[in-house]
């Protein structure tokens, strides 16, 4: 054999291992390969609606359900997006979401709500509605002076 032929079979053993393994686009001067991608495609997670679903409190199942991904796809995404696990993501978010509440709920009750301005009086300033009615223990002589009275002011008011 010479060289021009023992270079072809190279070339050509070289081309079909390629196209086993990588797919290739001839151009004029080289051709370029390509790798093929395996599995699925990547799940396109919304970084901002996925803050706005913690911050309405949904449930890591609810938040699944909207993103139509799996729990393991969004663990995963937090860790790369938020460099925190999901739990830390959550948290932050939701904390986010309930000052927003709370400045809501305050802003009503300045605007006049005054079933807001009980509820909040009683979340944070320890007010409620009971009263706490606390029962003395008396001994027998004090029992025997308050029926005595109680009985000397039926007849007094009375009369028979």
């Amino acid at each position: 054999m010479d060289k021009k032929t023992t270079a072809k079979a190279t070339a050509s053993k070289k081309v079909a291992k390629a196209k086993t393994t990588t797919r290739t686009r001839a151009t004029k001067k080289t051709p370029v390969t390509e790798k093929k991608k395996m599995g699925r495609p990547r799940a396109e997670i919304s970084a901002r609606q996925f803050e706005e679903l913690c911050k309405m409190q949904c449930t890591q199942k609810e938040i699944l359900a909207v993103l139509g991904v799996s729990d393991k796809t969004l663990l995963k995404w937090c860790m790369e997006t938020y460099g925190v696990p999901y739990s830390d993501a959550y948290n932050k978010y939701a904390d986010c979401g309930k000052t927003n509440l709370r400045h809501i709920q305050f802003r009503m009750a300045e605007a006049g709500s005054e079933r807001m301005a009980i509820w909040l009086g009683k979340q944070y300033l320890g007010q409620s509605d009971k009263q706490d009615v606390t029962v003395a223990e008396i001994d027998d002589k004090s029992r025997n002076e308050i029926e005595d009275f109680l009985n000397d002011n039926e007849t007094t008011t009375n009369p028979q």
